[in-house]
C-alpha cells in the first residue's frame, strides 16, 4: 500500500459525518437528488467532486450518501426520498445490494440519475490493480470473475431511467466538463449560477493530496472538494 493511500485509509479517512451518510446524518434539503450510478472503478469520485464543486446547492452535510452502505446498515428513512437533495452514489445491482432493488427504484424514480460509462478492458485493469495494491478482498476477485454479466446487469437495470449519460473521458476534459454541469445544472433546476472549477492537473499531484485532505477534516468548507479514496485510476 502506497503511503498516500495509507494515510487516506487509516488515518484521514472518509468514513466521517461531515464527509458521506452512513456515518453521518441526512438533512432534508428540499431540492432532487443525484444518483451517480457507476460500476466500481468508474470514475464514481470523479464525478462525484465535479458536482458538488460547480453546484454549490449540492455542496452539503455529510457532502453525498453512499446508498449501498446505507441500505446494507438499515439506515434508508424516508428523509432519503422525495428530494433530500444529496448527491446519492451507487453501484447497483453489485452483489452486496442485490436485495434492495425496490428501495432503489423507488428513489431513482424521483432522482436525477447520472451514469458513467468506461470500457470494459479498463475497467478490469483498474480493478486487478485494485487486488494488487492489498488487502485481498474477496468480493473485488469475485466481481473480476463475473465483470461482464455484471456490467451488462447494471446498464440494463438504470437505463429504465432515462439517465444522463457521460463517459469516463469525459471527466478528464475540461470542456466536456463544463457540458456536464451545464447539463445537470438545467436538469435539478439549481438556482444558482454554477461554477466553473478547472481540473486539477494529473501533474501536480501534491495539490491533490492537499485537496483531500482539505476535504476530509473540513467537509463541505473546504476549499476544492476532493472525496477520491484511492490513487489507482
Amino acid at each position: 500500500m502506497s503511503l498516500v493511500n495509507f494515510i487516506g485509509s487509516r488515518i484521514i479517512t472518509a468514513e466521517a459525518a461531515r464527509i458521506s451518510a452512513p456515518p453521518g446524518t441526512i438533512i432534508r434539503g428540499g431540492y432532487r437528488n443525484i444518483v451517480l450510478a457507476t460500476p466500481m472503478r468508474s470514475g464514481t469520485h470523479i464525478a462525484m467532486d465535479l458536482i458538488m464543486n460547480n453546484l454549490p446547492r449540492y455542496r452539503r452535510r455529510p457532502l453525498y450518501i453512499n446508498l449501498d452502505t446505507l441500505l446494507l446498515r438499515d439506515l434508508a428513512r424516508d428523509t432519503l426520498y422525495d428530494a433530500a437533495g444529496y448527491v446519492v452514489k451507487t453501484h447497483f445491482p453489485s452483489g452486496r445490494v442485490r436485495n434492495f432493488r425496490p428501495q432503489i427504484e423507488r428513489l431513482a424514480r424521483q432522482s436525477l440519475v447520472v451514469i458513467v460509462h468506461r470500457p470494459t478492458a479498463e475497467i478490469r485493469a483498474s480493478l486487478q490493480r485494485w487486488v494488487d495494491a492489498g488487502p485481498d478482498l474477496p468480493r473485488i476477485r469475485k466481481q473480476l470473475a463475473n465483470l461482464e454479466s455484471e456490467l451488462a446487469e447494471f446498464h440494463t437495470f438504470w437505463q429504465a431511467f432515462s439517465p444522463y449519460n457521460v463517459t469516463f473521458r469525459d471527466l478528464f476534459d475540461a470542456e466536456r466538463c463544463q457540458v456536464i454541469v451545464s447539463d445537470i445544472a438545467r436538469l435539478t433546476d439549481h438556482p444558482d449560477t454554477y461554477c466553473k472549477t478547472p481540473l486539477v492537473p494529473v501533474s501536480k499531484p501534491m495539490l491533490v493530496y492537499l485537496n483531500k485532505a482539505l476535504t476530509r477534516t473540513l467537509g463541505r468548507h473546504a476549499p476544492r472538494i476532493d472525496t477520491t479514496i484511492r490513487s489507482l485510476r
